[in-house]
Order: structure tokens, then C-alpha cells, then sequence
């Protein structure tokens, strides 16, 4: 499941670049993932991927 969840954050970031100005953007099982608490969701215009 590691593996997989970093696979598919590193592929979402690289289509971000690559396909721009489409956006990208992936959810990892957020709603039925106990673990995912206080958690910030950067809403930056892909300021990250510079």
C-alpha cells in the first residue's frame, strides 16, 4: 500500500508539470482512512512543484 500511495504521489506531481496548465490532483482514500486527521490540504496553485 506504501508503495503504491508514493508511486501515485510522485506521478501526480510529475503530470502536473507536464500536462500544465491541466490540473492534477489525487485523493488517497481521505474520507474512509481513519489516519487522516488534522491534516492541511495546500491550496497553492502549484506553487510546490517549482
Amino acid at each position: 500500500m506504501a508503495t503504491t500511495n508514493g508511486a501515485l504521489a510522485f506521478l501526480v506531481r510529475a503530470l502536473a508539470v507536464e500536462i500544465a496548465p491541466v490540473r492534477v490532483n489525487a485523493v488517497f482514500y481521505a474520507i474512509d482512512n481513519p489516519y487522516v486527521t488534522g491534516t492541511v490540504l495546500h491550496v497553492d496553485g502549484g506553487g510546490r512543484l517549482a
